[in-house]
Formats: C-alpha cells, structure tokens, sequence
C-alpha cells in the first residue's frame, strides 16, 4: 500500500535547549546550560534559489543557491533572570540565581527624614556598587509593598547603605533579598553578544537527535504578560551566523551554520 512508514523515526516529543558562550559549544551541558522548560522547540532552514528562465514562456532552466537561513524558535517557560536576559538579546551566561537571604534588625527610619542606611543581620555575599536587593516593606503583609534599592556601601557585615534613599519607616525584621538586575530596553554597544547553542531531542522510538549551533544571536524573546489563566512564556527567535575566519570553531564548520548528529 502506498505510504506505508519504512521505519519507526518519527517526531513527537520534546527537546532541551541549551545556551552558552560560543567557545562552549562543545561542552554545553543540561545541567548548567539549559534554559529549562521549553515546548515547541523549531530549527527550519529555509534555502533561497536565483533561477535563471529563458524564452517567452520563462521556462526555467538553471538555479543556484543564493541563500539559506537557518532559524530557532522555542516557546521558553522558565522566568529566570537569566531567560530574561537572553529574551532580552543581552548576555546571560554569567548570571546565576540569588539565593542570598537576610533580614534588617533595626528599624528603617526613613520618615520623615529619608535615609540609606539599613541594619542587616547579615551582609554577606553582599558587593558595593553591583548588588540590588528588595526589602518587604509590609512585614509580610503585603506580596507587593516591595522596595528596590542598589547597595552603595557595606561595612562591618550588619550594616549596609541604599540609593536612592528610603522615605518610608520599615520595621525591623523586614526580609532583605539579593536579586539580579536585568536591563530592558539596552541601547549599549555589544550587549548582544554571538551565543553558541545545542539541542537534544528524541524521535518517537528513542532515537536521539543533536544540533549543534556554533554561532547565533537571540534576537526576540521578551515577553512579560501577567494573566490567571494560562502559563506565560518567552517565545524566543533565534537566528544562526555563519561563522567568519575569527570565529571559535570555524574550521569544523566551513560550509555549514550547524551540523545535525542521528543515526
């Protein structure tokens, strides 16, 4: 009969993605290079022919290949700060999660005079200039009367100084969380770094299949829309380079963007 399958290689199920600098591609790993949740992950390639017709018919008699666009799209679920970046087109290989907890131990008396200075029980892991964190403004009250503050100074590891400056009284043993600060919107020259990616997905008999993308660019992804009912996610576009003489890797990929691994 016609169509009749010849084998049991067919495509259903999912896939891990994985980012990481380009110098990594070879070593992407799920456990430190995944981005996590991911559905309806697509690599199309979409070549482009210049054909060359003759007579009064444009009969067509000759093509060549001018082009071929290589192209990642994936529904990400995961809203970690670094997704958030990559969703962005910015660099998030060098961010981690926060995992840094502390409380204050003495008022915040930012009222009626405002001030930076805040009592911590304690300041560790905390780095002047670069650390952001959030302070519960409510005592636990309220999920959204959060404060943000960047931390100036840090001294004696209890005590630490904001900006800007807190105009409100917080009462002693408010939760102080570490966070990471993602820029959105970034105009700043080359904050779009070239990424390197691989993909791991199984055919329907178990078959493994992995590509590797030595040299791509997020270039869309950033979605944030807060809704009760369904699950949000950062619908990622990611384009694929050809690699030029000064890329990592551009011998093993001379006249390709990725290659494909299968049996």
């Amino acid at each position: 009969m016609a169509g009749l399958a010849k084998t049991t290689r067919f495509m259903i199920g999912a896939a891990t993605l994985m980012l990481g600098s380009q110098s990594s591609l070879y070593n992407l790993k799920p456990s430190t290079n995944s981005i996590g949740l991911v559905k309806n992950v697509t690599m199309s390639s979409d070549p482009v022919f210049t054909n060359l017709t003759q007579g009064p018919t444009n009969s067509l008699v000759y093509s060549m290949l001018t082009g071929n666009p290589v192209k990642i799209s994936a529904e990400v679920f995961e809203y970690t700060a670094q997704n958030l970046a990559y969703g962005l087109c910015l660099d998030g290989t060098g961010i981690a999660a926060q995992t840094i907890t502390t409380t204050t131990t003495a008022i915040i008396d930012g009222s009626p005079t405002p001030t930076g200075n805040v009592t911590v029980a304690s300041s560790a892991g905390m780095v002047a200039g670069t650390t952001y964190i959030m302070i519960d403004a409510s005592g636990g009250t309220a999920d959204d009367d959060i404060i943000v503050r960047k931390v100036l100074t840090v001294t004696d590891g209890t005590h630490i100084v904001v900006t800007p400056l807190i105009a409100v009284d917080v009462a002693s043993g408010a939760v102080v969380t570490v966070v990471n600060a993602v820029d959105v919107g970034s105009t700043a020259a080359n904050s779009n770094p070239f990424l390197s990616a691989k993909v791991v997905g199984q055919l329907a008999d178990g078959t493994s299949a992995v590509i590797l993308f030595p040299k791509v660019r997020v270039t869309k992804g950033f979605t944030m829309a807060f809704n009760a009912e369904q699950y949000g996610n950062l619908p990622f576009e990611i384009e694929v380079y050809d690699l030029v003489p000064a890329d990592t890797f551009y011998s093993d990929f001379p006249n390709s963007k990725s290659r494909l691994f299968t049996k």
